[in-house]
């Protein structure tokens, strides 16, 4: 349907080419020029939604390791080094 529709076709045109091919629509009906617009409405909302990336939430962790602590005495006083 959006291939034809962007060759240029009416919606009732495309209407037709798909009954001439016993093309029904998913709940069995005949293709009306209403139905092909609105099934051709509902498929680029859901291309678009596809293609949308929304971040829902983020989850972030802190924490602070600290090994080897080395503790170093000199002259003057302590040094601690990590």
């Amino acid at each position: 349907m959006d291939d034809l529709r962007y060759l240029g076709f009416k919606y009732y045109e495309i209407a037709d080419i798909l009954n001439l091919k016993g093309i029904v629509s998913p709940t069995n009906k005949k293709y009306t020029a209403q139905l092909v617009e609105r099934s051709l409405f509902k498929f680029l909302r859901r291309l678009k939604r596809e293609n949308e990336i929304e971040l829902i939430s983020v989850k972030e962790n802190y924490y602070i390791e600290m090994n080897n602590f080395i503790e170093d005495k000199e002259e003057n006083g302590q040094i601690f080094h990590c």
